[in-house]
């Protein structure tokens, strides 16, 4: 009787379909090992572990970071274009706007970026609503520009000069371009936007030494302005800018990430890009492509946000808090101890 179970048993089995087991190769190409690359990149991993994707059976992860220079990000291209990963994963703008000049196109090659400040101006994908049309799709980085303003008109409705010195990188400029154009609107013609800039420096410190560059226009912006506004670049993302703000400075920062808050580097209030979002859903569409799905049937998202506050801090500026914006911080708020 059991030999005839045992029979049974493994006729049927050749019959009934089994579990397709995946294995997988990444490649991840980070701009800076520094925020917010750090929380996309350990979001996006932790994301895969989710999706059955792990480095402890069946999947291969190879990782570089370029320190946002063209020279190092050509030297990973020849370095790793032919070890056929599944999916390279672009993790910042310097990253993904090279990498586009090496295989834009080029069915050989899958990307998904995450924490690009403006995909579409650089050219990777045409919208966040329609299919793309090349091998790149992913999550983009920052708040809208018409949230961040209108967030600014909520909490200080009375500001109407703006800060904002950023670095002539990429990032910097697409986001100014397009912010020139939001700000034509008559919902925002009350505003005015005291631009300066700094150089560029291209390495895994360069944020440290643009934010000294930028004392000299925060000094000198400080008497004519209200506020100011962190640039959605590498420079606006670090510690060290949001701290020579609150030090230099007599009126608030709106910072660009949480951590601009939380973490105390100096900014009073904060709308930000969730990181941890951004991250997953950048880990889903990675997983999805392991799994078979064609990149181009992926639809290019955008990240939720979230807002910190520091109360203590907001009230030493004059600003006061809406409850309903309290209420969206949920957690995310540093009162007096």
């Amino acid at each position: 009787m059991k030999t005839c179970l045992l029979s049974l048993f493994v006729c049927l089995s050749l019959f009934l379909p089994q579990a397709k087991v995946f294995s997988a190769n990444l490649l991840i190409v980070d701009s800076l090992t520094a925020e917010p690359y750090t929380s996309v990149r350990l979001a996006m991993m932790q994301e895969l572990q989710a999706q059955g994707f792990s480095q402890n059976s069946n999947l291969t992860v190879k990782r570089w970071s370029v320190g946002n220079a063209d020279g190092m990000s050509k030297r990973v291209w020849l370095e790793e274009r032919d070890n056929q990963y599944d999916v390279i994963f672009l993790n910042g703008t310097i990253a993904t706007l090279n990498f586009k000049k090496f295989a834009y196109n080029n069915s050989s090659y899958k990307f998904v970026f995450a924490a690009v400040t403006d995909p579409v101006d650089i050219g990777v994908i045409d919208n966040f609503t329609d299919l793309p049309k090349s091998n790149f799709t992913g999550v983009s980085f920052p708040v809208a520009i018409e949230d961040r303003l209108r967030f600014i008109k909520t909490i200080m409705p009375s500001a109407a000069h703006i800060g904002f010195i950023y670095a002539e990188m990429p990032p910097s400029l697409s986001y100014i371009k397009r912010l020139k154009k939001v700000l034509k609107r008559d919902e925002f013609k009350d505003l005015i936007f005291h631009f300066r800039s700094v150089d560029f420096v291209r390495s895994e410190a360069g944020d440290a030494r643009m934010a000294q560059l930028a004392k000299k226009h925060i000094r000198e912006l400080d008497p004519q302005v209200n506020l100011f506004l962190s640039p959605n670049d590498t420079m606006g993302s670090q510690k060290a800018f949001t701290e020579v703000v609150y030090e230099e400075a007599t009126k608030p920062l709106i910072g660009l990430g949480r951590a601009d808050v939380m973490e105390n580097w100096g900014a009073a209030v904060s709308i930000y890009p969730s990181y941890q979002d951004a991250g997953r859903k950048a880990g889903v569409m990675i997983a999805d492509i392991f799994r078979g799905k064609n990149l181009k049937d992926i639809i290019p998202q955008q990240p939720e946000y979230g807002i910190a506050l520091d109360i203590e801090k907001a009230k030493e500026f004059g600003i006061s808090i809406p409850e309903d914006i309290i209420k969206k911080a949920g957690e995310d708020i540093i009162k007096k101890n």
